[in-house]
């Protein structure tokens, strides 16, 4: 069992993979090898080694008989038979049929795919809109994508031509939020939609989020601890949006903003992104929060910061989620609010026994049962259950509550 997405959630039985609705109805039958989670409407299911797209109401929107799925996006999916790619229109029918050796999903009307070694742009009826003559192709966004022209990498605009010249060694990231992340050398860095250069120098960029963006840098110190704890898979740090990536301890990290200012210095050994506006920060192996203007909110006094939930869905949300953050302090784990304040007091064993959550209820296992604590530090629902999931506020989310307990 996982957590609802969407108002779904995915049950196995023995007859296989299914969805129920938060009514206990089961929406789409459990009759398959293995499905994705709900995203954007969709979730992928697998059947006889094939797969396909089901939509939240239970109707097949693209058949379970391809090789590979992808999307959809702009109301198409990219599905592969025979080896090639093609494009489906959800609960329709394909509308370009397979034929390309590799492509990539619509954005903004167009799609890049690959014909006799070389990538072009095509439209939603298939016709040829930008002819076939780049070495690499990638999705538009913001009105630009990335193509490479002789080695290079450089941004072209609707019409093929080359808006921003074909200069760069790679091209971490298109176009968010008017800024785009690229490498030259060894360094990356960050460039305008003129291309100018508003940031340089850093060893790992991210694409911006809100106005801000993770850098880090590497120093020249080394740590023999970390290199040990790295070798031997003990270290441990944050999760995916961290590249899933053991870094030694040479390794420091900050945040730019839109105009290139580092509003957090290059100074700490890990770092989360922000989430409600604070970011878990690691110096000297205490942690703490810092704002989006760098400012420390929460001292640097707990030895761990947790993720809300045991489940892969919130597991890139280190730090605070819903107002909570798991923390750990002298070997036991509590929760916090945004002041810092014990909301649950650090005198749980583990990380997994404590699940943070909304509406004033955090999960909280004890002597082997779960049950719901408010934030006064009191039982509001007695541990009686064998497994439970959290509640959150969809208002930051899907504007719908959902949660499961199971008995």
């Amino acid at each position: 069992m996982r957590s609802f997405q969407e108002g779904l959630l995915a049950v196995r039985k023995e007859s296989g993979w299914g969805f129920y609705n938060k009514n206990g109805q089961m929406v789409i039958p459990a009759e398959f090898a293995d499905v994705g989670n709900f995203d954007g409407g969709f979730a992928t299911v697998k059947r006889n080694g094939k797969w396909g797209y089901y939509d939240a109401q239970g109707k097949v929107a693209v058949p379970v008989e391809f090789e590979e799925v992808s999307g959809p996006k702009e109301n198409l999916a990219l599905v592969k038979s025979g080896g090639k790619w093609g494009y489906y229109q959800v609960g329709d029918q394909m509308v370009i049929s397979p034929k390309y050796k590799a492509a990539g999903l619509f954005s903004e009307g167009l799609a890049p795919v690959k014909n006799e070694g070389k990538w072009g742009y095509i439209d939603k009826t298939g016709k040829v809109i930008i002819p076939f003559h780049f070495e690499d192709a990638y999705s538009f966004s913001e009105g630009v994508a990335v193509v490479k022209v002789n080695g290079k990498y450089g941004f072209i605009d609707r019409s093929g031509v080359l808006v921003i010249k074909e200069q760069f060694a790679d091209v971490n990231s298109s176009f968010q939020e008017g800024v785009a992340t690229v490498k030259n050398g060894n360094k990356f860095g960050y460039i305008d939609r003129k291309g100018n250069v508003i940031a340089s120098g850093y060893d790992q960029v991210f694409p911006f989020k809100n106005g801000i963006a993770e850098v880090r840098v590497e120093k020249t110190s080394f740590s023999l601890f970390a290199a040990v704890g790295y070798g031997s898979g003990t270290m441990s740090i944050g999760g995916p949006e961290f590249n899933n990536a053991l870094l030694p301890q040479n390794t420091k990290r900050g945040y730019i903003d839109q105009t290139g200012k580092e509003v957090v210095p290059t100074k700490y050994d890990f770092s989360s992104v922000f989430h409600e506006g604070l970011a878990a920060v690691n110096v000297h192996d205490k942690w703490g929060f810092v704002d989006t203007n760098g400012k420390i909110v929460i001292p640097f006094r707990f030895d761990e910061i947790g993720f809300p939930a045991n489940n892969s869905f919130l597991e890139e949300k280190l730090g605070f989620f819903c107002g909570f953050a798991k923390v750990k302090m002298q070997g036991k784990w509590g929760v916090i609010d945004t002041t810092g304040k014990f909301v649950v007091p650090a005198e749980i064993n583990s990380s997994s026994d404590l699940m943070g959550g909304s509406f004033g209820l955090l999960a909280v296992k004890k002597n082997g049962k779960w049950g719901y604590m408010d934030t006064n530090g009191k039982m509001a629902i007695t541990p009686q259950f064998s497994d439970v999931g959290i509640f959150w506020n969809q208002a930051l989310l899907d504007n719908e509550k959902s949660y499961y307990i199971q008995s």
